[in-house]
C-alpha cells in the first residue's frame, strides 16, 4: 500500500486550500458562530468538512461510514460511528457548510471585467449569469427531492446559481427539488435595472423578455431552433434580405452566415417583438448549424458579432 493512498491525499488537498483561503481558526469561528462547535474534542470542524467533502466528490461514498472511515484516514484517529453521525446529523453543521461556502465564495472573488474602462461593458451595471444543474440523488429521497425523469432519477435536486460576470463571483446559489421548474428560480426583473441578463436556452419566454424589456433590463438568451418566428425585418451586415421577410423563419433558407433579424413571436398578451440574432458554424444549413440569441441590445449600438462575443461570456458559470 502507498504511504499516501488518494483519498488521503484528496484530504490532504483540501484541507491546505481550506486554509490558504480562511484558515484552521476561521473555520473553527465560522463552526461556532453557526452554533456546530462549542468545545473542541475528537471530531473537530476541518478534518470533518474534508472527510465530506473529498468522499463526497470523489464519488466513493455509498454509505456514511465510508465517510468516518474516510475521517479516520485523514487524522489517524479511531472515531466511532455513533459520535461521528451525531455531529453529522446536527442541523447547526448544515448552516456551518453555508457560511463556510459564501466565505469561500467572497475570498475567492476576482474582478475578471471590471478593469475595462470605456468600453461597451461600461454601461451595464453588472452582467449576471443564471443557470441551473441537475443532479441525480438515491431514490428513497424522492418524496422530499421528486425528479422530473421519475423512471430514470426518481429523486433528484437542480442547483440554481446566479453569477456576476464582473466579479466572477456567485451571488445566489439555490438548491431545490428537480421537478420545480427552473424559470421559477430565474432572478427578478425588478432586481436587474441596468443589468445585463445571459441564460440560456432553458430560460426562453416570450412573458420575460417583456418583463425584462420593462424593467430596463438588457438580456442575451439563447433560443430553441424549433421556434417559428415571423421574420419583419432581416439584415446580413449591411445587406438587407427582403426574401425572408414577413415569413415564418425557416433556417434552411438562411444563408451560410450570421444574420441579424427583427422578429414577432406569438400572439395577443404573449406576444414578443424583438431582435432575434443568428449565428452560423459553418457546414450544410440546417437546426444544429445556427444558435439563435434572443436580445433587446440596440443593433446600432451591437453588432451582431458583438452580441456573440457578449454571450459567450454565459460560459463562466460553467467553469464556475
Amino acid at each position: 500500500m502507498p504511504k499516501n493512498p488518494p483519498t488521503k491525499l484528496c484530504h490532504q488537498s483540501i484541507a491546505k486550500l481550506l486554509c490558504e483561503v480562511l484558515g484552521e481558526d476561521e473555520v473553527d469561528s465560522l463552526a461556532r458562530e453557526a452554533g456546530f462547535l462549542v468545545r473542541k474534542r475528537a471530531i473537530t470542524p476541518l478534518p470533518m468538512l474534508c472527510a465530506c467533502l473529498s468522499t463526497l466528490a470523489s464519488g466513493t461514498a455509498h454509505w456514511l461510514a465510508d465517510i468516518v472511515r474516510a475521517f479516520n484516514s485523514f487524522t489517524g484517529a479511531s472515531v466511532r460511528y455513533k459520535p461521528f453521525h451525531k455531529q453529522l446529523a446536527k442541523p447547526e453543521f448544515a448552516e456551518f457548510v453555508r457560511l463556510l461556502l459564501s466565505e469561500v465564495l467572497v475570498r475567492m472573488s476576482m474582478p475578471v471585467l471590471g478593469s475595462v474602462p470605456g468600453d461597451k461593458l461600461a454601461r451595464f451595471a453588472d452582467i449576471v449569469i443564471h443557470d441551473g444543474t441537475s443532479f441525480a440523488l438515491k431514490d428513497c429521497l424522492a418524496p422530499q427531492f421528486p425528479g422530473r425523469f421519475t423512471k430514470v432519477s426518481p429523486a433528484a435536486v437542480e442547483l440554481h446559481v446566479t453569477m456576476s460576470a464582473i466579479t466572477d463571483n456567485a451571488t445566489l446559489v439555490t438548491l431545490a427539488p428537480d421537478k420545480e421548474a427552473e424559470r421559477a428560480f430565474s432572478p427578478r426583473p425588478e432586481t436587474l435595472r441596468g443589468c445585463l441578463l445571459l441564460e440560456d436556452r432553458g430560460y426562453e419566454q416570450r412573458t420575460s423578455f417583456v418583463e425584462l424589456d420593462e424593467h430596463g433590463c438588457s438580456f442575451i438568451i439563447r433560443g430553441n431552433t424549433s421556434i417559428k418566428p415571423t421574420v419583419l425585418e432581416a439584415w446580413a451586415g449591411e445587406r438587407r434580405l427582403r426574401n425572408l421577410e414577413t415569413k415564418v423563419l425557416n433556417l434552411k433558407k438562411l444563408p451560410r452566415g450570421d444574420v441579424d433579424l427583427e422578429i414577432e413571436w406569438g400572439r395577443g398578451k404573449n406576444r414578443w417583438r424583438g431582435r432575434l440574432v443568428v449565428l452560423y458554424r459553418g457546414g450544410p444549413r440546417g437546426p444544429k448549424r445556427f444558435t439563435l440569441l434572443h436580445t433587446n441590445l440596440n443593433r446600432s449600438d451591437f453588432a451582431t458579432a458583438e452580441v456573440g462575443q457578449l454571450y459567450r461570456l454565459r460560459w463562466q458559470i460553467e467553469l464556475l
